[in-house]
């Protein structure tokens, strides 16, 4: 077993790929576990299994629902199947990566076209 924690976090983009290309060919030629602890999300695109730790809890992002949407005020990805703040205008649902966000919001939702974070 191999494990790796935020094996690009200092790199420079290409070099970070290359890294993630070798742990990748070492769990597919070497038939090894890696395991990667990282806030890298290209690294979700290789992985056989992608576990997110949060609030507390892991969730395994690969077999659960989600459907990402963005932040209209901030423009963060937001999973909207497990969003807390959420609210809907001239037929559009939106969701909040927080209350901060979704206040500014309905402050003036106007300032936060839909199409703003296709």
């Amino acid at each position: 077993m191999a494990v790796a924690d935020e094996p690009t976090g200092n790199l420079d983009s290409q070099t970070g790929q290359e890294v993630m290309m070798i742990l990748h060919d070492v769990a597919r030629d070497d038939g090894a576990a890696v395991l990667i602890v990282t806030h890298d999300p290209r690294v979700e695109d290789i992985a056989d299994r992608v576990l997110w730790l949060e609030d507390g809890s892991l969730r395994d992002r690969k077999a659960e629902l989600h459907e990402w949407m963005r932040d209209p005020v901030c423009g963060m990805r937001v999973d909207a199947w497990t969003a807390v703040h959420a609210a809907h205008h001239e037929g559009t649902r939106y969701v909040f990566c927080s209350e901060r966000c979704l206040q500014r919001f309905e402050a003036a939702p106007g300032d936060y076209p839909a199409d703003r974070y296709p």
